[in-house]
């Protein structure tokens, strides 16, 4: 029967604390050998990004330590290590965070470096890493290998390890932009809903996708009544908005953030020229949307079919709030608001105790805007 080894314990270590913080977070063994299972392939329900992520530990402080606030940690990476590391960046395409375990006597006093991978080339040319940390500070010391002073030492965020692989892969990408190798998604209808979920990106007016350099296209995107003209990458088939329809969408959604794949460009939208986007019927892309959820709901006093703040007749909306509970609300397309009545209110109120999503409907009285 084959033995257990020192990695076996400290890389299930920080699996287990990636999977704390991205509970969606799917990793696939990349590299397996007789001495590590030290690298792997991570993604997320909710990002198209893939990542590598690679792992390396300390099991002890370094000996000469004698300041009980400061520890410090050895780290040793061999030529094989740096040229794994830099085929995953450089060859494979994907954003690269290296995992540093720092373990101490008391093991539930470890703690766990991430690194990105800019930041691993400032050390990269050392065979070994040093590791600082000093009692109750919020970063990490990385050191140069040119000084050993905490002056020169780059900072590292203590609390990277709690930051989910989304908004790291993020961060990245806003901090140097390049060509990732993504993950292909099938995306044959788009919905205000489908666009919910992160951070966006702004880019400057430009006629081919910022990320990919392929041309973009213009489509239309919907909810039934009201409509945006966006623009489309033919490549990565990443999603632009400019600020005005970016923030109608968003006020449509209750305030929800948005997917990954949006971000905002700068243009206008008489810029956007319709002609040169129809398909061989002469008909534009047409994405048809459906009104199912929103986090707040606004109310009013009285019972009324047209909205009190712009006074026009009001839609009719069929809501779903989960475990088979629908209802209608009414929607201001004008305000882009869902309004009931403070009584429809009140018995949404009742449902919601047997109903999680209504626990989560935020009521917000429409005079107190």
């Amino acid at each position: 029967m084959p033995k257990l080894k020192k990695s076996h314990f400290y890389y299930g270590a920080i699996l287990d604390a990636i999977f704390q913080y991205n509970e969606d977070a799917s990793p696939a063994l990349i590299l397996n050998d007789e001495d590590t299972r030290q690298a792997y392939k991570i993604l997320t329900n909710t990002s198209r990004q893939e990542c590598i992520v690679f792992f390396k530990y300390a099991s002890q402080p370094k000996a000469f330590n004698r300041n009980e606030n400061y520890s410090s940690w050895l780290f040793t990476f061999s030529d094989d290590d740096k040229e794994r590391i830099y085929n995953y960046y450089n060859n494979d395409h994907l954003p690269v965070f290296i995992y540093l375990l720092c373990s101490k006597k008391e093991l539930k006093n470890s703690e766990i470096v991430v690194l990105k991978y800019d930041e691993f080339l400032k050390v990269e040319d050392n065979k070994s890493i040093t590791i600082g940390v000093e009692k109750n500070k919020n970063s990490f010391y990385l050191f140069l290998p040119i000084s050993r002073s905490k002056d020169d030492a780059i900072q590292i965020q203590r609390n990277r390890i709690e930051k989910t692989f989304d908004e790291l892969i993020n961060e990245v990408i806003k901090e140097k932009p390049r060509l990732y190798r993504q993950k292909q998604m099938k995306r044959d209808k788009m919905t205000f809903e489908s666009l919910i979920f992160n951070e966006l990106l702004i880019y400057s007016q430009s006629s081919n996708c910022p990320i990919c350099d392929h041309k973009l296209e213009t489509c239309t995107i919907s909810n039934e009544k009201d409509k945006i003209i966006a623009r489309k990458c033919s490549g990565c088939m990443h999603i632009f908005l400019n600020k005005k329809q970016y923030k109608k969408v968003y006020e449509y959604t209750g305030g929800r953030k948005l997917i990954a794949d949006l971000s905002i460009m700068d243009f206008e939208d008489e810029q956007l020229e319709l002609e040169d986007n129809v398909n061989p019927k002469g008909e534009f892309e047409k994405i048809k949307l459906k009104d199912t959820k929103t986090d707040t709901i606004y109310f009013m006093n009285k019972e009324s079919t047209k909205c009190p703040i712009h006074n026009s007749k009001m839609d009719v909306k069929l809501m779903n709030f989960g475990k088979k509970i629908k209802d209608t609300i009414y929607f201001c397309r004008q305000c882009n608001k869902h309004i009931v009545s403070k009584s429809h209110m009140d018995y949404l109120l009742r449902q919601s105790k047997n109903c999680y999503e209504l626990k989560k409907i935020k009521y917000i009285e429409l005079e107190h805007i």
